[in-house]
């Protein structure tokens, strides 16, 4: 059916648009760890380590930076995600247009300001909740507080085996930020090979913040298009897709086949949507009742 693929070709324009503005959008977070990485290692140059106090009153400014860089972060992915929800919702309305006018019943693509607002806050609120009662917030908090954690292990080290403050500070970077570049040296790949991000972690805080960030936008992608197929009951479900390019995943391979409910091969209730994994770049399209398209 040809209008299936219009849908298709009109939703998979909105995400190249979409993934493109997170691209943009991530240069300032790398220019937000540059930042922090500067303080840091300032704080380090000029701390008196024969002082009172010693290594707790660095610890103590270190954290207070963190906690500043994750609050600024943490602003910042939620508006980033709530833009991107509230685009969700009008780019799913939008790749239906060849329906306007044109259902049985009286039943309309479009939808009341009110309707708009209560189908994009819907859809936020569920990513702000989280999976597993771990909400959008807590997620980016753990993620740096597990950094200052590194970073503390390695300043203490550092001390314990008498290195120079220049190398303590340059081993900072590799904790918030590297180029890709860097991180394929000989120097860095010893550093990760001493210091291991841990399973299912990247190597720093900035490309765990990066995956967090496509994941959630994307997720909220999805939430948006399956809460505006709830408000209309011409929409027999939403149907999942992979998107192509991307690495090879049976998981998702089994969500965009099965006809868990009768619906179609990929397709699913709106309330009912298979639980993506990290990094999952899958997308949603309005499946239309038949009964309700004119002939």
């Amino acid at each position: 059916m040809s209008y299936l693929d219009d849908i298709n070709q009109a939703v998979l324009k909105s995400q190249k648009v979409k993934d493109a503005a997170i691209t943009s959008e991530l240069r300032k977070y790398r220019t937000e760890y540059k930042r922090s990485i500067a303080k840091i290692q300032n704080l380090i140059a000029t701390h008196d380590a024969t002082g009172p106090g010693n290594l707790g009153t660095l610890f103590k400014q270190i954290e207070k930076e963190m906690t500043a860089l994750n609050n600024r972060l943490t602003r910042s992915a939620k508006t980033m995600i709530g833009k991107g929800t509230r685009q969700a919702v009008i780019d799913t309305k939008a790749s239906l247009a060849m329906f306007r006018g044109k259902l049985k019943g009286g039943a309309k693509v479009g939808m009341k300001a009110e309707v708009f607002n209560k189908v994009w806050k819907r859809a936020m609120a569920k990513i702000n909740k989280g999976y597993r009662g771990i909400s959008l917030s807590e997620n980016i908090w753990d993620l740096h507080r597990t950094t200052y954690k590194d970073i503390r292990r390695v300043i203490t080290t550092g001390y314990a085996d008498q290195k120079y403050v220049h190398e303590i500070m340059n081993e900072i970077r590799g904790f918030l930020y590297l180029s890709e570049a860097d991180m394929r040296t000989t120097y860095w790949k010893e550093f990760y090979k001493r210091n291991p991000p841990g399973r299912g972690r990247y190597k720093s805080a900035y490309k765990n913040m990066d995956r967090l960030i496509r994941t959630e936008v994307t997720r909220g992608y999805r939430e948006a298009t399956a809460e505006y197929a709830k408000q209309k009951k011409w929409a027999k479900g939403v149907k999942w897709h992979r998107t192509s390019g991307t690495e090879e995943c049976g998981e998702c391979d089994e969500y965009e086949s099965s006809d868990l409910y009768g619906l179609g091969d990929g397709v699913y209730p709106p309330d009912a949507l298979p639980v993506s994994h990290p990094q999952c770049m899958c997308y949603l399209t309005v499946e239309p009742n038949e009964e309700y398209l004119a002939a």
